[in-house]
């Protein structure tokens, strides 16, 4: 049998699939989470968890750019800069870690 790709999330299903793992129905051609309009509605949950993985991956990103200045400067200007940043990094992903608690 052939498969289906689910036309909300694009996800393949085997052809006997009567819903796909997004929650759309190929019965009906519906899915809970659209909205009148066709757009996903995000809830007000999943918004903070999109907030707290961007502070999350920003928080490590800036944590290891930091890092590496601070090691790699020869200057104590750059040494500061470079442990700011990843004192900038660590408050991120507290602000990430706060937020994930909070969801």
């Amino acid at each position: 049998m052939a498969s289906k790709r689910c036309p909300s999330c694009r996800l393949v299903n085997p052809g006997s699939a009567q819903t796909c793992d997004c929650g759309y129905s190929f019965a009906t051609g519906t899915s809970p989470e659209l909205g009148e309009d066709g757009v996903r509605e995000v809830t007000p949950r999943q918004s903070v968890r999109q907030v707290a993985m961007v502070c999350l991956i920003a928080g490590i990103a800036v944590l290891v750019v930091g890092g590496f200045v601070a090691m790699a400067a020869h200057d104590m200007f750059y040494k500061q800069v470079g442990g700011g940043l990843a004192i900038m990094g660590v408050l991120l992903m507290g602000l990430a870690r706060g937020l994930f608690r909070v969801t």
